[in-house]
């Protein structure tokens, strides 16, 4: 019991982290979470942190959440995923409870203004750089990078929705893995001939 306590207060302490060192969203959480989760704590590998964000994104709700209870319930079960989502969303309420207090005040201030707009190239830097670092891990073969390249030509100009890409994504690997499958079996046949 010990441990599973200790185990949870860490989930918790990550992924509290995570919540209030994401600012801009689901999206900024990916490089966070794979600098704690993966390279930190060591409790995921990249292609998991991946995996669980893909998901994430793919249900109803928040990919922050989403993400959390996929990666919590991986490492800790039942009560990893419960603190892992009390983690990531804590922050952020006492934080938005703070800054709703004094936002009405001041949010047509200039700096105010000048400051979120910063915030918002930062946010872009720290998307692409994840989306560069995993990417490298992630398409190590033509098929992944085909899916990718698609998804994303489909997503900024034909602007398919991002679980109908995800959809798409399962149904072409199911396909590729059986055709795969196939090709084996048929190979294993003839060998034995």
């Amino acid at each position: 019991m010990e441990r599973g306590l200790k185990l949870y207060w860490q989930l918790f302490w990550s992924f509290a982290k995570i919540g209030t060192t994401s600012i801009g969203g689901g999206y900024v959480m990916l490089p966070v979470m794979q600098r704690e989760l993966v390279g930190r704590r060591r409790w995921l590998h990249d292609n998991e942190i991946l995996d669980f964000f893909a998901v994430g994104q793919s249900l109803p709700g928040l990919i922050a959440v989403n993400t959390a209870v996929g990666a919590g319930y991986r490492i800790g079960g039942f009560w990893g995923a419960v603190a892992s989502v009390i983690g990531v969303t804590l922050p952020s309420l006492i934080i938005i409870c703070i800054v709703a207090a004094f936002f009405t005040r001041y949010q047509e201030n200039k700096y105010v203004h000048s400051a979120f707009k910063a915030v918002r190239s930062a946010v872009l830097a720290l998307v692409v750089a994840a989306v560069f670092k995993l990417g490298r891990k992630a398409l190590n073969d033509w098929f992944r990078a085909a899916i990718a390249i698609g998804g994303f030509v489909l997503l900024a100009w034909a602007r398919v929705t991002p679980p109908l890409i995800i959809l798409g994504g399962i149904i072409a690997g199911v396909i590729i893995y059986y055709s795969c499958r196939k090709g084996l079996r048929q190979l294993a046949e003839e060998g034995e001939k």
